[in-house]
């Protein structure tokens, strides 16, 4: 039977790029084989993550390495990779890949098949140096990017079915509720009550955020004209339903 170690090396091989292994001696490619699996064997967090300037690999001497290993969701390599982006890091490789891994203690088994509960991401990424502060900083960023995707995906069918249960009031409106949930990703979703937002999801159960995105609506609200129950004058506050998206167009 083959070793974890061993199909390990054969998937992850082929997700490297061919310059890269050309350049590398066998030595140095099992090496960093090594390097990136016991990263992975050693997991011990849901979300773990290792930022390192690399002793033993020359090539790398003016680079840093960013690795995250988490159960497998949408979206995990595009968060990382717009965080580092965004921050104005100069990204010098990224290598994505899945495994189905089997943990007891140490790596039982490792197979590249998706769609299990077993299944992680594994993601790799070479940037310009960091700075010690820089890596404590990234690490924080990214640890509280990739939760809050975490609780995300988790609350998504919910924040989706409290969409598709809201009672609208014409035709217009409910073709416009099927655009937005075939066409956009929900961030977070609630309902609001009074100066209240209840039942949240997603990224609305940050209680900044919330607090936020209450103070946004009331701002809305009081520039139109409107009570939070969406309409004209001082009638009670009734129900209405609040959504947060990202487009995927």
């Amino acid at each position: 039977m083959e070793s974890p170690f061993n199909r390990f090396a054969e998937t992850y091989r082929k997700l490297m790029p061919g310059a890269l292994q050309q350049f590398l001696t066998n030595q140095d490619l099992q090496s960093f084989l090594k390097t990136r699996y016991e990263f992975l064997e050693n997991k011990s967090r849901e979300i773990e993550i290792r930022i390192q300037d690399p002793q033993d690999f020359p090539w790398l001497i003016n680079a840093s390495t960013i690795e995250v290993c988490m159960p497998d969701s949408p979206f995990i390599t595009d968060t990382i990779l717009d965080y580092l982006g965004s921050e104005g890091h100069r990204i010098h490789l990224s290598i994505p890949a899945l495994f189905s891994v089997v943990r007891k203690g140490s790596i039982q088994s490792l197979e590249p098949v998706t769609g299990l509960d077993t299944t992680e991401a594994f993601v790799y990424v070479e940037v310009q140096k960091l700075s010690e502060k820089e890596k404590k900083t990234v690490e924080k960023d990214l640890r509280r990017n990739l939760q809050e995707l975490r609780q995300v995906v988790e609350d998504f069918p919910v924040a989706l079915e409290q969409l598709r249960e809201l009672n609208l009031p014409n035709e217009d409106l409910q073709e416009d509720r099927k655009w937005i949930s075939d066409n956009f990703v929900t961030l977070g979703s609630g309902f609001v009550v009074g100066d209240r937002l209840q039942k949240p999801t997603g990224l609305f159960r940050e209680g900044s955020i919330r607090k936020q995105a209450m103070a946004d609506l009331q701002t809305l609200f009081d520039y139109r004209g409107l009570t939070s129950d969406g309409v004209q004058g001082n009638q009670a506050p009734e129900t209405l339903a609040m959504l947060f998206h990202e487009s995927q167009i």
